[in-house]
């Protein structure tokens, strides 16, 4: 079914909201699994979310520009600055849930590296690179109010950010109660209140599509 097809079935708001979610949770899923190819190592076990995470991120970036590829003129960077972002802003904020505690504890410097420091102290604007990126994409159609509207988007990648996290280690804890197939679902079905929240906030990229 090719995407005017599509949008004869559905409206604008609604394909937006499609394409967001079904990229996001597949891409959720598929990271997943990708975890499946790699040897356990210290590494892997600090950085496996990158997968999962980066793999909801170019999910539903692909998904999205499938529908604005012909509507804005650099589009084609919606994937990467997605993607990327995508992956800072969780990096960014599981840095700082582990940061900040170990701060007020006294323990920062014996817990962290010394470079984790300097790190968490440019946190706040990693985790605010992915919404930025997408708003500068957009900008144009801002109903000129851009600060309202890249107001607007990074609050809804905050929501969705914490909200993914809470579902990540809701995820992790039940890993060992269910079957591969039990938690194929239970994950798809983790990923879509996130994927909501994402189409929610971007949605203005809809309004010229």
């Amino acid at each position: 079914m090719t995407t005017n097809s599509l949008k004869h079935k559905f409206n604008k708001k609604q394909l937006w909201y499609l394409a967001t979610v079904c990229g996001f949770g597949i891409g959720w899923v598929l990271g997943w699994k990708v975890l499946d190819f790699f040897p356990s190592s210290k590494w892997l076990q600090i950085i496996f979310w990158a997968y999962p995470v980066g793999g909801a991120g170019l999910g539903m970036s692909l998904s999205q520009w499938g529908l604005i590829r012909k509507t804005y003129k650099y589009a084609y960077l919606w994937i990467p600055i997605t993607t990327i972002g995508f992956i800072a802003s969780i990096g960014g904020t599981l840095l700082l849930i582990y940061a900040i505690p170990a701060f007020f504890e006294g323990s920062f410097y014996s817990t962290f590296e010394h470079w984790v420091s300097s790190l968490t102290a440019v946190a706040p604007i990693i985790i605010l690179l992915g919404p930025f990126c997408q708003w500068f994409i957009i900008r144009d159609i801002a109903d000129g109010q851009p600060y309202k509207e890249i107001l607007k988007i990074s609050v809804g990648w905050i929501a969705a950010t914490f909200l993914l996290i809470i579902m990540f280690y809701i995820l992790l804890f039940i890993t060992d109660s269910f079957s591969s197939i039990g938690l194929f679902f239970i994950s798809v079905g983790i990923a879509i209140p996130s994927g909501l929240v994402f189409a929610q906030a971007t949605k203005t990229a809809v309004r010229t599509i």
